[in-house]
């Protein structure tokens, strides 16, 4: 039988794997850099996708609203001046990535740790109810009264 303590840390523990378990124990399969790195791959992609598409704006503009001949611009400047900011942006995204991502990752393993501090737990009070449960039967079969912790059959 279970006891009240071990319902109510199998109810955390059910609760945890419904809201966080799954992300969670994803991000346990990785080391901490493994786990960064994967984050800001998808951040860099993301961003080089949305700098092409304002460099391609930005020319699209430059030709067709201010009228500017696109044979007339010097292609080396132009994308030097794009490559440059650019790359000023993916470092600054990074950068930002990097700590948002180990600040998840930290937030991520202090929930599993106390995740399997709770399985520690309950796991003791499971050893303990088991070994009275023992002890109350070997008491039954030697005809000896037993008593619960109010004093009650």
């Amino acid at each position: 039988m279970k006891t009240r303590d071990e319902i109510i840390l199998m109810t955390k523990l059910a609760i945890y794997d419904k809201d966080h378990g799954h992300k969670d124990k994803l991000c346990d399969e990785h080391f901490r850099a493994d786990y960064i790195y994967k984050k800001n791959m998808w951040t860099r992609f993301y961003v080089t996708i949305a700098c092409l598409i304002i460099i391609a704006l930005d020319v699209m503009n430059r030709v067709i609203v201010e009228q500017i001949d696109i044979f007339s611009l010097d292609l080396k400047s132009e994308l030097s001046k794009y490559a440059v900011n650019m790359l000023i942006i993916l470092l600054a995204y990074t950068f930002v990535g990097s700590l948002l991502a180990n600040k998840d990752y930290n937030l991520r393993q202090a929930r599993l740790k106390k995740y399997f501090g709770t399985l520690s737990r309950l796991d003791k009070l499971g050893k303990q109810s088991r070994i009275a449960e023992r002890s109350n039967k070997e008491d039954l079969r030697h005809g000896e009264p037993t008593y619960d912790k109010r004093g009650f059959n």
